[in-house]
């Protein structure tokens, strides 16, 4: 019995000597201990991390732990500890050109219509109020009829007008010469065609 306890004792004594670290003894700056073994840290803070990863115990996961872990526009789902999409909640923000934001599914979704549409009369942009408006680019696009700024899509402004027959309206607009690609004339195709022959 004497024999077993010395034995245990010194085995004991053994891995305590080999261990290069313990609650009682710590590693150096920059590492951990991990199963009494000086691990070097990847990371003390997941900002040391990258996109989409955080840091735990020293090394960086796949994963997050907090919004600022993910890019912007994600969120951090706290119980999976993955970066998903957030729902849209503000058309100018969170959304593309020409699109709005349903509130009810958190989804971005192209505006129908004649946003940008090319025209050359009131009538061309569907009624309702809406007007062609002469850009000075020598060409005409549709405005929308709107009332505040939330009803246009991202993108596009309200602003007050007048329509061809002078009366005041407001209407969504943008830049659109620069979105509409300008068509290519007869007389531009056929110079095209002679300098490539």
């Amino acid at each position: 019995m004497l024999v077993y306890f010395f034995a245990l004792f010194f085995a004991c004594s053994g891995s305590n000597k080999d261990a290069e670290c313990s609650e009682e003894q710590s590693c150096g700056f920059g590492a951990v201990c991990i199963d009494g073994i000086c691990v070097s840290n990847s990371c003390s803070t997941s900002a040391q991390c990258p996109m989409e990863q955080y840091c735990d115990k020293g090394s960086c996961l796949a994963g997050c732990e907090a919004d600022d872990d993910c890019y912007p526009g994600e969120f951090c789902n706290d119980e999976l500890k993955t970066c998903e999409v957030a729902p849209c909640t503000n058309t100018q923000i969170d959304c593309d050109f020409k699109e709005y934001c349903n509130t009810l599914s958190g989804e971005c979704v192209e505006a129908s219509g004649y946003y940008c549409r090319e025209c050359e009369q009131d009538s061309d942009c569907g009624g309702n109020g809406n007007v062609c408006i002469h850009f000075g680019q020598e060409r005409d696009f549709c405005g929308v009829t709107c009332e505040v700024e939330s009803d246009c899509p991202s993108g596009f402004s309200c602003y007050d007008l007048s329509d061809e027959n002078g009366v005041a309206t407001r209407q969504c607009l943008t830049y659109c010469w620069l979105y509409v690609e300008r068509p290519t004339s007869p007389s531009e195709s056929s110079t095209e065609e002679c300098a490539q022959e």
